[in-house]
């Protein structure tokens, strides 16, 4: 006989997804001149059975730009997950944060690069 406090089993993964409708919103760097716009659409959520535990992933480094100045990234994500899947997560994670961080610094000497270039040649 089953537990009638207990929710079915098949039940829980059915009722464990939701959807959620969201909005990007495109940052756009100051010195570009391009509007800002926005993406919308719909994603499936997973709600978690029990307490979810979370992995942290956090990355950074400071870089010398020459003439006594200098800029520092930090990235960071924190990923809800099933203790089972802490290691896959963490990979995860990871990956997330490597990519965002290389695409930032390279943004980033790609800029000081075509400022320098233009510094020295306005015209």
């Amino acid at each position: 006989m089953s537990d009638p406090t207990r929710p079915d089993q098949s039940d829980l993964a059915t009722r464990s997804v939701m959807q959620v409708a969201r909005t990007y919103r495109h940052r756009v760097r100051k010195t570009q001149h391009s509007e800002q716009d926005s993406d919308n659409d719909v994603i499936e959520v997973h709600r978690f059975v029990t307490r979810p535990a979370m992995v942290k992933v956090a990355i950074g480094g400071t870089f010398s730009m020459d003439n006594f100045e200098s800029v520092r990234y930090d990235v960071s994500f924190e990923v809800p997950c099933y203790r089972e899947e802490m290691e896959e997560t963490y990979d995860f994670a990871l990956g997330l944060a490597n990519e965002r961080f290389q695409t930032e610094v390279d943004d980033t000497r790609d800029f000081v690069m075509r400022s320098r270039s233009q510094a020295k040649h306005p015209f």
